[in-house]
């Protein structure tokens, strides 16, 4: 067991370290724009997860990428692993186009959601800007599952790095006006996230032209003859994948409109939660990865005893680091949310919520892993039914009855308690399949 938890974590690290970097992101500019006030923040809030939203449908079709490419590539099938690569970008692109068009749609109804005056006059220019960089972001995700399931995990890591940098430099120029540059406060956000979304997408895809071991993918691919046939895999497999994962954003995102629903203070509140959700959820996403990567690898193999094993370890690392984040929060509790923002009533808010996010995190990363593993045994039709009653049927209807009851705090113990039906689920279909196999 000891062997196959250091290759797991060595598979999983840069995943992680990926996406810690990508998530910090979003919490280093979640702290400037706390210092804007809770209008402003709750205006990022809601605009940020009405796109992630979008963005959600296209990661889960990406997803499903990451398997289909690691089994073909560890079976050393250079010219189908080429022709998934080409058959998946048209499919993908295609995708991002129409979430596009959806998000425009968006931006113009965003006063039907029921949130306050001064909270939509903040978000429409806020939101029409940061529209424009889904699509990089969506391009650059392509490219990110492609290497992930060529185990080259580590050039995406780096380039999300470089981006980083970026990232913080430009909104905190552009947020507060520094070095000569405009103040634009909440807009210069919107400006910064575009312009280091654009640098991510073309810096990783300069990488991958550049590396002997990828670019032989890349060559002649434009000029691939297209089979409608090959697009059938990707589809089928991706739309599945790809709405469990919007039922999770979807899951998150009633958490907004909820709170927004609540008050000001408790939207606001809400985001500092998403945004500490965010960064733990880092650690679960990269072991879910990782385990779809390792899963299709034993299923190319036929390696069963291995495949439990490998499932187990992720497990116990799941674990493990979920007890360290409770800790962690439970210790600190009081102070992590001065780090967001001055506002008394937030802070306290959010401090009195961290149990419930104790929770919530804990059977979110067992559940990713879950999900994670089915994605590599590409099993995605019976998960997505799971997701659906599980999210949609139970989650949100009983956030919703809760919060009325308990304000903030029954929004999170709701969708905990879907996560635990949906976990509960997965694990007896992973045991149906591993007893069938």
């Amino acid at each position: 067991m000891i062997p196959l938890l250091k290759q797991n974590i060595k598979l999983a690290f840069p995943i992680f370290l990926g996406q810690l970097a990508f998530t910090f992101i979003g919490f280093i500019d979640n702290i400037m724009i706390g210092r804007l006030g809770a209008s402003p923040l709750s205006a990022f809030s809601l605009s940020n997860n009405l796109i992630f939203l979008a963005f959600a449908l296209n990661i889960g079709f990406t997803m499903m990428f990451t398997p289909l490419i690691s089994e073909m590539y560890s079976l050393g099938k250079i010219k189908e692993t080429k022709n998934i690569l080409f058959h998946g970008f048209v499919v993908y692109t295609v995708l991002g186009i129409i979430l596009f068009i959806i998000l425009k749609i968006l931006l113009f109804n965003l006063s039907n959601f029921g949130q306050s005056e001064q909270v939509i006059k903040i978000a429409k220019p806020y939101f029409s800007i940061l529209l424009y960089s889904f699509i990089p972001a969506f391009l650059f995700q392509i490219l990110k599952q492609f290497s992930d399931g060529l185990s080259k995990t580590k050039i995406a890591m780096y380039c999300i790095f470089a981006s980083l940098l970026l990232n913080i430099s430009l909104n905190y120029c552009l947020i507060f006006g520094k070095f000569g540059l405009p103040k634009f406060g909440l807009l210069g956000s919107a400006i910064g996230t575009l312009i280091s979304r654009c640098f991510l997408f073309f810096i990783l895809l300069i990488c991958l032209l550049k590396n002997n071991e990828t670019k032989i993918f890349f060559k002649n691919l434009i000029s691939h003859k297209f089979k409608f046939n090959s697009t059938k895999q990707i589809i089928s497999l991706g739309s599945f994948s790809s709405f469990q994962v919007f039922f999770k954003i979807a899951l998150l995102t009633s958490s907004v409109i909820l709170s927004g629903k609540l008050s000001t203070t408790a939207q606001a509140s809400n985001q500092i939660i998403l945004s500490i959700s965010a960064l733990m959820f880092s650690i679960p996403f990269s072991l879910g990865t990782a385990s779809a990567i390792q899963s299709s690898k034993l299923l190319a193999q036929k390696n069963n005893i291995l495949f439990k094993k490998s499932l187990q370890s992720f497990f116990i690392l799941s674990l493990f680091c979920s007890v360290i984040f409770t800790i962690i929060l439970q210790i600190f509790k009081n102070k992590i949310p001065t780090i967001y923002i001055n506002d008394n009533s937030v802070i306290f808010t959010v401090a009195s919520t961290f149990a419930f996010l104790s929770l919530f995190q804990l059977i979110d990363s067992l559940e990713t892993i879950a999900l994670g593993t089915l994605k590599g045994v590409k099993d995605t039709l019976k998960p997505f039914f799971i997701a659906f009653f599980s999210y949609i049927i139970i989650a949100i209807p009983l956030s919703i009855i809760l919060a009325k009851i308990i304000g903030i705090k029954g929004i999170w113990m709701g969708l905990s308690i879907g996560l635990i039906i949906s976990l509960f689920f997965l694990i007896v279909r992973i045991k149906r399949l591993y007893q069938n196999s």
